[in-house]
């Protein structure tokens, strides 16, 4: 059951007030034993508060030993909803500076913060927060899920052949066939412009490849001003086959929607496995780019292996050019270039740059310790 049907079920139980306060849990509680989470959504659902289901648990035995000493006192019935209220004031570190406001007023402004208006999709920030929750729990249950990096093809023809109006238009469209075809557990957001991403709980990849088939089908057929024609373009990736954190993740399913756009756009692919030889190190290392005796800046290097790297940069360098990395260690070699083949690059949100490389006959001594610093930085 999701955060909202416990919400729902919750208060609909205290109106109907036949249960007392634990019987009230326990009854959710029992009847939602496989869901591991049911008392961090029954303690969200009173406070508004997201905590680990551990803490949850001890919060929500808290609430109800407060709800029976507060109707001790008062010698009255007390609604559950008051004493976690009374709880949380008496408790500021759970939840600071609590306040009463109406609950379908809550929701809605919940909902306006966390969905992009144009498409009726997730916004790229509740993104980030639903994706880290969701390989936390594969990673506790030994789960599966996959997500599919979506990119409008040729969008900027659209919109200057036709008018911002008809690519507001087809963003709109998209959002809603993407919306049509989602399972409940099933999440979808605008990554941003024309980017989406879809999140298939408990689906392999060829369960993603399925969606995106439908997905095709369905804009085959649409009806949009000007006669345009919508196609996407995309990349699936797997957890944990294809990563194991919600940025690994990210940058496989963007590296499949990069070859599916040279490959003649209008489909989707699957990402290459991780090889386990070339296992990527997380980093935040800052070097300075060269492409011969030109300075292309200042990039960060954000996931390094024996075999490539990802980084991130201030201005755009493209695929197939060849870059000098200069990166400064606190070890016996100092500063040291080491030489990388660009095979990827995007554009980001916030006007950054997002590319991934191959090591270009690079020493193997300079990429260890590279290695070593990023291992260090972490």
């Amino acid at each position: 059951m999701d955060y909202d049907a416990v919400q729902a079920r919750l208060f609909r139980v205290i109106d109907e007030g036949r249960l007392t306060a634990p019987e009230i849990f326990s009854t959710i509680v029992q009847s939602n034993s496989d869901d591991p989470e049911i008392y961090a959504k029954l303690v969200a659902s009173l406070l508004s508060v997201s905590l680990s289901p551990d803490l949850a648990k001890s919060v929500a035995a808290d609430i109800l030993a407060h709800h029976s000493q507060l109707s001790i006192r008062l010698d009255a019935d007390v609604d559950i909803r008051v004493a976690a209220m009374s709880y949380a004031v008496s408790n500021p570190t759970i939840i600071s500076g609590p306040v009463v406001v109406d609950h379908e007023l809550l929701t809605l402004s919940q909902r306006l913060a966390a969905v992009d208006e144009l498409t009726g999709l997730y916004n790229r920030r509740f993104l980030d927060v639903y994706l880290a929750k969701e390989v936390h729990r594969a990673q506790r249950h030994g789960g599966v899920f996959t997500i599919i990096f979506i990119d409008v093809d040729d969008f900027k023809q659209i919109n200057d052949g036709h008018g911002h109006d008809v690519g507001d238009s087809v963003l709109s469209a998209l959002g809603r066939e993407v919306l049509s075809l989602l399972r409940g557990e099933d999440f979808a957001a605008r990554y941003g412009g024309e980017e989406f991403v879809v999140v298939l709980p408990e689906t392999e990849s060829e369960g993603a490849m399925r969606f995106a088939e439908r997905l095709e089908t369905r804009l085959a057929t649409l009806e949009m001003p000007a006669g345009v024609q919508i196609t996407v373009s995309g990349g699936a990736a797997t957890f944990p086959e294809h990563g194991q954190s919600a940025e690994e993740l990210i940058r496989s399913a963007d590296e499949a929607l990069y070859l599916a756009k040279q490959n003649g756009k209008a489909h989707t692919r699957i990402a290459a496995s991780e090889k386990r030889q070339s296992l990527r190190t997380p980093a935040r290392v800052f070097a300075t780019a060269f492409t011969g005796n030109q300075l292309r800046g200042e990039i960060v290097l954000r996931d390094i292996s024996g075999a490539g790297l990802s980084a991130v940069a201030r201005s755009a360098i493209d695929p197939g050019e060849v870059i000098r990395i200069c990166v400064q260690t606190d070890g016996p070699i100092g500063m040291h270039e080491v030489v990388a083949r660009v095979i990827w690059s995007r554009e980001t949100p916030d006007s950054m740059y997002r590319l991934g490389g191959s090591w270009a006959d690079a020493d193997s001594n300079v990429v260890r310790e590279i290695l070593d610093r990023a291992a260090e930085a972490r």
